[in-house]
């Protein structure tokens, strides 16, 4: 009669692994297939619960940042090289985990992918929090801890905070065209590459033969993130 040893745990994200040891032991002692199939479960449950749990935090892009019109959030606009920003990731995950008990959603922004977003929102200081219900913004500026976040939400604390002005707001006409300006600028970001790219064609006749297919490899991934830019900046 086999006895049901309790399961190892794998997941880095939820506990140490298995020392080298023990898996060496396991390897030379294989377990019953059933014993095994219990384990591959409790595996993938594991791993399951993690990748559940960093979903609770939304990733807001150009294309869907327009559903925090509507209900509670909290957002985080962030960037990796920041140390700050960095820091705060497990305790803004903790915080999310809150949201459905809080019934708000919990979002993050990275302004090194949207700088139109970062442009809407007039951030100039990483990280910088809002606070959004149904459309009115306003700025989280108090602790960046986990319980400062839910009594912020639960206590409504939100409400001794002037919220954006209309005009103002992400969501306005002059955001919009802030915004617009922020996309245009990391889009052009390629130009002088591209002068100096079309002068070379401009001068082709005076540039050795030898040496225009260099020219013309060299060139053509600058036009082509150019194009990607663009791209995105008018879709």
């Amino acid at each position: 009669m086999f006895t049901l040893p309790t399961p190892p745990v794998l997941c880095l994200e939820c506990s140490n692994a298995l020392s080298l040891k023990k898996m060496a032991a396991i390897s030379k002692n294989p377990r019953p297939p059933f014993l095994m199939a219990i384990y591959v479960l409790f595996f993938a449950a594991q791993l399951l619960v993690c990748s559940a749990a960093k979903k609770n935090v939304v990733i807001l892009t150009e294309d869907n940042w327009a559903s925090m019109l509507e209900g509670e959030w909290m957002v985080e606009f962030y960037a990796p090289w920041c140390p700050a920003c960095r820091n705060l990731q497990s305790t803004w995950e903790e915080f999310a985990d809150w949201g459905e008990d809080l019934e708000i959603q919990v979002g993050k922004v990275d302004v090194t992918e949207e700088a139109g977003l970062s442009g809407r929102f007039g951030v100039t200081s990483l990280p910088t929090i809002y606070h959004v219900l149904d459309g009115e913004f306003r700025k989280y500026t108090g602790a960046r801890t986990k319980d400062d976040f839910i009594s912020f939400v639960d206590d409504k604390k939100w409400e001794s905070v002037e919220p954006v002005e209309s005009w103002k707001a992400p969501n306005s006409f002059l955001m919009s065209c802030v915004s617009w300006l922020f996309k245009i600028s990391m889009a052009v970001r390629f130009l002088p590459a591209l002068f100096t790219l079309l002068l070379c064609f401009i001068g082709r006749p005076f540039i050795p033969a030898s040496q225009r297919t260099t020219v013309y490899l060299c060139g053509a991934p600058i036009v082509y993130l150019l194009l990607s830019q663009l791209s995105q900046v008018f879709s």
